[in-house]
């Protein structure tokens, strides 16, 4: 059984828009989630570069963020910033470490299994504001995380910006899935 829904796509598909309208008809459903929101947004909104092994750093702060709802409760998560989403930014950055961190993240997926959804853009508008990338690097992201969890073997389920009911109906058979 799932234990996360996590959101994956490049910036500004519309992860958040949906992870947040899931949590939020999800606990209309009476079903317990919780949102983890992006921890690196407010660097976005305020310029901090992210530089060094500060992805290393977001990434562990992300999945504590995660692991405090999992451990001793039953609710499922749902995020806009999966541990292994940050990871594909360590590997677009070039981080030494980001096939070690792969392992991690790994792991943790192993632990507290999810639904993994890419969120597919089509023709939605780009918005620089919070973001650090522009249209072209949010593309070529979108490719990069596709690529890499392929890799890895993570299945990626995918569902177009505005087909929220079917990424309701999917998670709610998930759910039911035993």
């Amino acid at each position: 059984m799932i234990r996360r829904v996590s959101f994956f796509g490049g910036p500004n598909c519309s992860k958040s828009t949906l992870a947040m309208r899931l949590t939020a008809d999800l606990k209309s459903m009476r079903i317990e989630a919780e949102f983890a929101e992006e921890m690196v947004k407010s660097w976005a909104f305020v310029g901090t570069p992210i530089r060094g092994f500060d992805q290393f750093y977001i990434l562990a702060k992300q999945m504590h963020r995660e692991d405090i709802i999992l451990r001793d409760s039953g609710s499922l998560v749902v995020t806009d910033s999966p541990v292994l989403l940050g990871i594909c930014y360590a590997k677009r950055n070039k981080m030494s470490i980001w096939p070690h961190l792969m392992r991690v993240g790994l792991a943790f997926e192993s632990d507290y299994p999810s639904l993994n959804i890419f969120v597919e853009r089509k023709d939605l508008r780009y918005s620089t504001i919070g973001r650090f990338e522009n249209y072209d690097q949010a593309k070529h992201m979108d490719e990069l995380i596709k690529e890499t969890m392929a890799e890895h073997g993570v299945k990626l389920e995918c569902f177009g910006y505005d087909e929220y009911d079917r990424v309701l109906a999917r998670t709610v058979e998930a759910l039911e899935d035993k």
